[in-house]
C-alpha cells in the first residue's frame, strides 16, 4: 500500500471509498442489464416455472374464494334459516348439565 511496492497509496476518506465501490457496482450492474437477450429471459421463466405457476395459482384461488365468500355470505344472509335448524330457546334444553351421580 505504499508507493515503494508499486501500489498507489489509498486516497480520501472512508465516504469516498464507499462511494467508488457504490458507482463501481452501479455501473456493473447496469451492464449486466444491458446485456440481458430474450434467451436469458426464456431460461429464467423455465427454471422458475413452478414457483411463478406457484404464487400466479394462490393469487387466483385467494380472488376466487373471496369473490366465492361474498356470494355465500350474501345468499346465507339473504334465505331465511333451514326449518330443521332449532330455535334460539331450545340450545340451553339440548346442552347437557353437570353430572349427576346416584
Amino acid at each position: 500500500m505504499t508507493k515503494s511496492n508499486g501500489e498507489e497509496p489509498k486516497t480520501g476518506g472512508r465516504m469516498e471509498r464507499f462511494q467508488q465501490g457504490v458507482r463501481k457496482r452501479t455501473l456493473l450492474a447496469k451492464k449486466k442489464v444491458q446485456n440481458i437477450t430474450k434467451e436469458d429471459v426464456k431460461s429464467y421463466v423455465f427454471r422458475n416455472a413452478f414457483v411463478l405457476l406457484t404464487i400466479t395459482a394462490v393469487i387466483v384461488a385467494f380472488q376466487s374464494a373471496t369473490s366465492m365468500a361474498s356470494v355465500f355470505k350474501s345468499t346465507w344472509d339473504s334465505n331465511p334459516k333451514p326449518s330443521y335448524m332449532a330455535p334460539a330457546s331450545y340450545s340451553s334444553a339440548l346442552t347437557p348439565g353437570p353430572l349427576q351421580l346416584a
